[in-house]
This record gives C-alpha cells, structure tokens and sequence, in this order.
C-alpha cells in the first residue's frame, strides 16, 4: 500500500485550554513527502489560530525511515508559530517494522538504536517545557 490518506476533523475547543484544536487521521503509507503535507497542513491551521493539531496515526499501516524522523521531528511546537503545539498519538511498533529492519543508507544518519528511540518517543504521552511556552501578553 503506498497511499497515504490524511483526513481533518474541524476545529473545536480543547477541553481545559483556550484554544482551539484540529485532528488529522493519517492512515496507509507514511513516508517524507506525508510529513511534509502533514507539517504544511499544521503549519496553516497554526495561521487560523488552532493552537493544537492531533496527528492521529493509528490507521497508518507503514512507516518509511524518513516518514519516522519527519513524525518526530514534527512532534512538539511549531518552529513558526511556538503557541500551537503538535502532537502523534497512536504509534504502534508494528507500523515501523520497515523502517527498523529495511536497508539503511549509508548517508541516513539514524542508526537502529536512534530509530527505536524516537518510536519509544512517539508511543510516550508529550510532555512539553513549561519554560519554553509563549508568553502571554495583557
């Protein structure tokens, strides 16, 4: 399957915040050129004033190494726009498996341990630096 599907819930209120949150559901095949879209689609939702986007991932069935570093690299806040705040929920080990145990590059600088660890990150709830949040102004 090399079809990538993304679908958009419209925006609501995030229980206890002030803003306002959008989920992507991903599914089929993820690899660069998903992430990027998927970074694009955050990135206008942020410029709309979502200050939470969801990338929903459980019905991704594969997961290219450049599709794994993209979803980790996406994870967190946004370089643009640091008050919208990203996050990928639903990884599962066995969406990865190609990723892991396919042919490695000899330019990828993602060693298997590296990989591994940033499928333990995506599988972990986000926890975000209270320091490094926007601050608010009156």
């Amino acid at each position: 399957m090399n079809r990538t599907t993304i679908t958009r819930t419209a925006g609501s209120q995030w229980p206890g915040e002030h803003g306002r949150r959008t989920i992507f559901v991903v599914g089929g095949a993820v690899d660069h050129a998903a992430v990027r879209a998927l970074r694009r689609r955050a990135e206008h939702e942020a410029a709309e004033d979502i200050t939470r986007v969801v990338v929903d991932i459980r019905a991704v069935v594969t997961c290219s190494r450049a599709g794994l570093v993209g979803l980790a690299r996406l994870r967190g806040r946004l370089e643009a726009s640091p008050e919208c705040v990203v996050d990928v929920v639903g990884a599962r080990w066995s969406q990865f498996d190609g990723a892991l145990t396919g042919p490695v590059d000899p330019d990828d600088e993602a060693d298997a341990e590296s990989l591994q660890a940033m499928v333990r990150e995506l599988r972990r709830p986000l926890v975000l630096d209270p320091f490094r949040a926007p601050v608010e102004t009156p």
